[in-house]
């Protein structure tokens, strides 16, 4: 595979005037590592203090990652280390088709760490994605050894997915004491057969460490039960020690959710699974939606659901699924950030018509029981349009922020192609936030592209935002998949 590479460039003063070229991978100084966070004298700004006097906040501008020149290539996650370095990861390609080896970057707010990979990349061809455009996650173990999961083809089935969990050392070298090599492969559920086609799609959404290091990985796989038949999706948590063995939890390390309509039991129902956090005891909060859900009268409903410490479904939370109506037409739980006894969520849906909003909505993290009060809003469910028109919003992440705000990111624009990226900041009562401008902020990466931010993360001082523009199937060598971050101070 072509050598990737990772420019580093402290061009502080120049951060905030620049634009991005976005229409090809070139090496120029448009791709480069920008502190965007940066004042005239190329110090990093404080945060702002309660005593400091407030000062306007600025929306830097995205900094290219050139992880590919001629291929396409997407950060999708982003996780900060002990040391309080951004750590990303993604894949990137040598050529439009080419495959699709995952890739980590170790970095600062300023630039990469160069002792990390090779000039801040690290490389790792033994892993080729085989996902969907939020199937990579990363997360990182307080020794600083950095997990990544992603979705994968399987050994012997050419039309099934499996699972990879590949550690890595704090430096970005694979670890051999992990799994083979490094990798740890998971195959919640082998390759069945529907009407001639054999398939079984397990993916991974989100992983999280947990007390003592613990791995947890959650994803959703086919239902293996009855006639062999691919029937429906279920829930899935894995549980691993720090160092690949599988937990005791569940049924051998995993806990498998076989969710049926409330008001049809026994339907097989096709489920989503996104986000997840593990709670500072070890129980775990996963989210995501079901799509036709009969009788509801809606197309998509938001799912919400506990696991005990020992593997098993809590049913103390919400009593034992968040499942109903919230907008009439749509809800879904992308992701959700937890602050304090409770947890916010970030997702998108509408009331009726073709666009969809931002929605956000409040739980208790012990009892699953939603706030109605949540943002003064009429039945708890903060809905805003971060373009402020007529447009589509795809709200994918939530993170959260000091003093219980909750950044929110994802994308806006009128459809397909047309998207840009996008990010908004709710305040402690679910309010856009001043303190980021007017709260909402749309950030064009490509021209007639698909941008998304899918990641963010929080280190002491600054927030980073990682995504990337996208081309869908038309890739060639002058218009691909480009990805992009965004840093700026916490405020």
């Amino acid at each position: 595979m072509k050598q990737l590479f990772w420019i580093a460039a402290l061009a502080a003063t120049a951060a905030c005037g620049d634009n991005v070229d976005n229409n090809d991978d070139s090496t120029d100084a448009d791709m480069t590592m920008i502190d965007a966070s940066t004042d005239d004298d190329g110090d990093i700004d404080a945060p702002v203090t309660p005593d400091a006097p407030p000062t306007p906040f600025e929306v830097p501008a995205p900094f290219g990652i050139p992880a590919s020149t001629m291929g396409p290539d997407q950060m999708q996650s982003v996780a900060v280390d002990p040391d309080n370095n951004f750590v990303i990861a993604g894949f990137a390609a040598q050529t439009p088709t080419g495959p699709r080896a995952l890739v980590v970057v170790k970095t600062t707010p300023t630039g990469p760490v160069q002792s990390f990979g090779t000039m801040g990349i690290a490389v790792i061809p033994q892993v080729l994605f085989a996902g969907g455009n939020d199937e990579i996650d990363v997360a990182v173990q307080s020794t600083g050894h950095i997990i990544v999961t992603a979705t994968i083809a399987d050994e012997t089935v050419t039309t099934d997915r499996d699972i990879a969990i590949v550690r890595l050392t704090p430096a970005g070298a694979l670890d051999p004491a992990f799994g083979t090599g490094g990798v740890l492969r998971l195959d919640v559920a082998q390759g069945l057969t529907n009407a001639g086609v054999t398939t079984t799609p397990d993916t991974t959404r989100s992983v999280a460490i947990g007390p003592d290091d613990a791995i947890y990985v959650h994803g959703a796989t086919r239902n293996t039960t009855g006639d062999g038949l691919r029937t429906d999706t279920d829930f899935f948590v894995a549980k691993f020690s720090a160092t690949g063995t599988p937990a005791t939890y569940g049924t051998n390390g995993i806990f498998t959710f076989d969710f049926d309509y409330l008001d049809a039991p026994g339907t097989p129902a096709p489920v989503t699974a996104r986000g997840m956090q593990v709670l500072a005891d070890g129980s775990v909060i996963g989210s995501g939606y079901t799509a036709t859900a009969p009788g509801m009268g809606m197309p998509i409903a938001p799912l919400l659901y506990k696991v005990t410490p020992a593997g098993a479904l809590d049913t103390n939370f919400a009593g034992g699924l968040f499942y109903e109506t919230v907008l009439a037409r749509m809800t879904e739980i992308y992701a959700f950030a937890v602050q304090g006894a409770n947890l916010v969520t970030a997702g998108y849906g509408r009331e009726a018509g073709d666009n969809n909003k931002y929605i956000s909505l409040r739980f208790n993290t012990t009892t699953g029981v939603r706030d109605l009060t949540w943002g003064g809003e009429p039945n708890g469910a903060v809905v805003f349009d971060p373009s402020d028109g007529d447009v589509t919003n795809n709200a994918r992440n939530a993170l959260a922020l000091p003093n219980g705000k909750t950044l929110i990111v994802g994308s806006s624009g009128t459809g397909n192609p047309d998207q840009s990226a996008a990010f908004a900041v709710l305040d402690a009562n679910g309010e856009l936030d001043p303190a980021y401008g007017d709260g909402t902020h749309i950030l064009p990466l490509g021209a007639n592209a698909v941008d998304h931010f899918w990641g963010a993360a929080v280190s002491d001082t600054h927030v980073m935002i990682v995504g990337y523009s996208g081309y869908g199937a038309t890739q060639t060598e002058e218009l691909n998949d480009n990805s992009f971050g965004l840093v700026f101070p916490i405020r």
